[in-house]
């Protein structure tokens, strides 16, 4: 209620430019909430919404984080995308482990004594593999480390290169600038040298071929380059090379562990085909059954999903209505702020065309506008005039919204206004005359009740028996004061 009041007095204290009443404290929120207040503008509405919209986005965010992570926590290269898919594996499994303990409990039956020698031929077999494909890890890691070795020599060889090509363009560029060396004296003897033909060695009287000294230079300098440019296509080659032989290398260890791993649940604990039998099946029995427990986790995992999936798709519809429903706020708010300003602007415009021709942007002005946010109340653009016509400027403003509020009902203004400054800031007395004339025709045109106090030490004289005038005529004989 006090924001609202400074828009229902206008006092001395306020600058006659500013349009709310002054306050310490202000900030061009508070002024652009209480305009759209006093205009009718349903502010509450758009505000919830705005509000309830960032919250929902904020919550669909989130959801969407934790989708997104659990869709990336799934073994995509195997398809188990939904919990369907996810229960016929499981059922599979299942199967498997229904069949593999029915073998061990018909092992006597499965495996037969003459078995022996082909157990015995096949742990060599696996052997031999083994030692291939250590021999061939063991290889390919050397070939790799030595490939390693060789890139730090390109390395240290480009970088020499690139140090002794530096020196050359800092020795040409020192040679240039030094020029040939003048001798006087004969650095041999130390006798005074007699001068030489130009182009010609002041010692040694040989020509000099300045062409053939900067060739020099040219040619070190290609070669240098040219010997960067094929090391570093040379490490590049090299660098291929070491990429495929990590990889060979990563599938040789995989090979080779996976073999070491079947060959000890074969062979290393067993004598004979049925211990071999009995191990091979009870390993692959664990094998399913921590593959099952895999796929439980992987179920409560896709079930979080698809929780996820319904609550993104449910905050998703209801941003989609929220959006909806700001965008009709806001064309309803921007309709709103259209009609009320266009009324307010049409009374200032008429109220500033009856004042007394003392400033000419009043007489025929094409525009009237209040702008809440800046505290600012403008005339064909303009917003700065003579101080006693600010005052009009000030007065006209809050007045319009007064009288736009006793036309449309459809502004919350409470109807009533206290005028501290009709004639502030050196007016003129029959401009304040006017004025007050103005204010009191305004008044009664006015389609709704209302209340509007002024208060003046210039009464217009016509208005002294009208009868809206409270107490009596003060002067400097008849102070206010005097009964007290």
């Amino acid at each position: 209620m006090h924001q609202l009041l400074r828009l229902l007095y206008a006092d001395q204290q306020t600058p006659p430019g500013k349009l709310f009443r002054f306050e310490s404290f202000d900030t061009r929120e508070i002024r652009e909430t209480v305009g759209q207040l006093v205009i009718g503008v349903n502010g509450y509405d758009l505000y919830e919404s705005l509000i309830k919209l960032r919250e929902v986005k904020a919550d669909y965010a989130e959801k969407d984080r934790l989708y997104k992570a659990a869709i990336l926590s799934l073994p995509s290269p195997e398809g188990l995308t939904s919990v369907a898919i996810l229960n016929t594996r499981l059922g599979e499994l299942n199967t498997r482990k229904v069949r593999i303990t029915n073998e061990i409990r018909t092992v006597d039956s499965i495996v037969e004594e003459d078995q022996a020698k082909k157990f015995v031929a096949e742990r060599q077999v696996m052997r031999r593999r083994l030692q291939k494909l250590a021999g061939e890890l063991q290889g390919s890691e050397q070939r790799l480390s030595d490939l390693e070795g060789e890139q730090g020599e390109i390395n240290q060889f480009i970088e020499h290169l690139e140090q002794q090509l530096a020196a050359l363009s800092a020795a040409e560029n020192l040679s240039f600038r030094l020029g040939t060396i003048e001798f006087q004296y004969c650095p041999a003897c130390l006798k005074p040298l007699s001068d030489k033909q130009a182009q010609h060695c002041i010692v040694c009287d040989e020509i000099i071929d300045e062409d053939k000294a900067k060739s020099k230079y040219f040619e070190l300098k290609v070669d240098h380059e040219l010997q960067i440019r094929e090391s570093r296509q040379l490490l590049t080659m090299k660098a291929a090379e070491v990429e495929r032989l990590e990889s060979e290398v990563r599938t040789l260890r995989r090979a080779y562990s996976s073999t070491m791993a079947d060959f000890s649940s074969r062979y290393d604990v067993s004598n004979s085909p049925r211990e071999a039998y009995l191990a091979e099946r009870y390993k692959l029995l664990g094998g399913l059954e921590r593959e099952a427990e895999y796929m439980e986790e992987l179920r409560a995992t896709l079930q979080r999903i698809d929780e996820l999936s319904v609550q993104r798709s449910t905050l998703n519809d209801e941003i989609a209505l929220l959006e909806a429903k700001i965008k009709r706020l806001e064309a309803s708010y921007m309709a709103r702020v259209a009609k009320a300003m266009n009324l307010v602007g049409t009374i200032g415009k008429r109220i500033l065309t009856k004042d007394l021709k003392r400033q000419e942007a009043f007489e025929n002005p094409t525009a009237f506008s209040i702008n809440f946010g800046d505290d600012a109340m403008l005339v064909d653009g303009k917003m700065n005039f003579a101080e006693s016509s600010n005052v009009v400027l000030k007065n006209t403003a809050i007045l319009s919204l007064l009288l736009a509020a006793s036309y449309d009902a459809d502004f919350w203004h409470p109807k009533f206004l206290l005028m501290d400054n009709i004639e502030d800031k050196g007016m003129e007395e029959k401009r304040s005359h006017n004025y007050q004339r103005i204010l009191i025709e305004e008044s009664k045109n006015a389609k709704f009740p209302h209340q509007i106090i002024f208060t003046t030490s210039m009464l217009d004289p016509t208005l002294e028996p009208s009868g809206l005038t409270v107490g009596p005529h003060y002067t400097r004989q008849m102070k206010t004061l005097a009964n007290v």
